[in-house]
């Protein structure tokens, strides 16, 4: 048994399969496999922000590990430099 195609909610623009088949550039290819690699969803800013609240995926968004620190000016290590 096939499974059965429904049909698109919205009317399918009359270019689809060229633009279905065009290659992806660069930056498509760079952040597609970077939400891969993370989990992350595809999509643009807004609609990727919203998503991630909804399901508890705002951790897929940001750089992994710990920040770096932010240099203490106080620190003893520091170099004074001569007046």
């Amino acid at each position: 048994m096939s499974p059965k195609i429904h049909a698109w909610p919205v009317p399918r623009p009359s270019d689809w399969l060229g633009y279905v088949n065009q290659a992806a550039t660069p930056k498509e290819t760079h952040a597609l496999r970077r939400c891969a690699r993370r989990g992350a969803p595809y999509g643009d800013e807004p609609w990727v922000a919203g998503i991630a609240e909804q399901f508890g995926l705002q951790s897929t968004l940001r750089p992994r590990g710990r920040p770096m620190k932010e240099p203490d000016p106080f620190s003893e290590k520091r170099v004074l430099t001569p007046f």
